[in-house]
């Protein structure tokens, strides 16, 4: 199930790279792929909605999830009627969802589904809350890992997912991993690739290791130790790295 919430999740996040180790048989080629993402980025909006924010999450098989978030400066029943007047002509079908404040939707022709909610606006602004929560189900290769090639490489990592955040001001990408390694080899091999990459140890933030790129960017990572998701390896592990806004505008396909 796609994450519900009028807003768009900002949860910790991590980029570590490691030896891809996909789930599944890719079927559903680059070409595919950026048709789906064209379909998102080009989704109706609301004249004169004002965009809160979105994250992209691809699966360790590829799977891709998008949601997206707006405030509308209108009632809801009038956002409602917008998209009645122009989901088909975005090649959109829709129906009834599971509340009077959803509409189900789908694209037959790039095998798409999701929601609309609405709801209440973002805190201190007027209108309805728009969020738009798409699911592209088909397996593809996971190229997260290419998304920044300077960083360095973590051996034998498994990947479990990752994301592309952005909002206003702020964007970031994420991968979280899993290792074969105890937390302690773990940290220290992760420590010494990124320090060899250049990066500088700064202290730690509640726990949270910090390293920075002497980059004109000047990029933050973040990581994170903890049990591994999908139960499999004896630690996973998240670093995050802040973006500038134009570094990454969608994953690689």
């Amino acid at each position: 199930m796609i994450e519900s919430g009028i807003y768009v999740r900002w949860r910790s996040s991590i980029v570590v790279v490691a030896l891809l180790m996909a789930c599944g048989s890719p079927h559903n080629g680059p070409e595919s792929a950026a048709k789906a993402a064209a379909a998102v980025r080009g989704f109706p909006t609301v004249p004169g909605a004002n965009w809160d924010g979105d994250i992209t999450t691809q699966e360790g098989d590829g799977q891709r999830t998008w949601i997206v978030s707006w405030t509308a400066p209108l009632a809801e029943a009038e956002v409602r009627r917008f998209f009645g007047r122009t989901l088909g002509q975005f090649g959109w079908q829709w129906g009834q969802g599971d509340s009077v404040h959803e509409l189900k939707l789908r694209r037959e022709d790039l095998e798409l589904r999701g929601y609309l909610r609405f709801g209440q606006p973002e805190i201190g602004k007027a209108g309805t809350g728009v969020t738009l929560g798409i699911r592209d189900p088909r397996p593809r290769t996971n190229r997260c890992l290419t998304a920044l090639s300077w960083l360095p490489s973590y051996p034998g990592a498994e990947v479990r997912s990752c994301d592309l955040v952005h909002i206003p001001g702020a964007r970031s990408l994420s991968i979280l991993a899993a290792t074969r390694d105890d937390a302690v080899l773990a940290d220290h091999t992760l420590g010494l690739a990124l320090l060899s990459a250049g990066w500088t140890n700064e202290p730690p933030i509640l726990g949270v290791l910090v390293f920075r790129h002497p980059s004109a960017a000047n990029e933050t990572a973040r990581v994170i130790w903890g049990p591994d998701p999908a139960g499999y390896l004896p630690t996973a592990f998240m670093l995050s790295i802040d973006l500038p806004e134009t570094a990454l505008t969608e994953l690689p396909q």
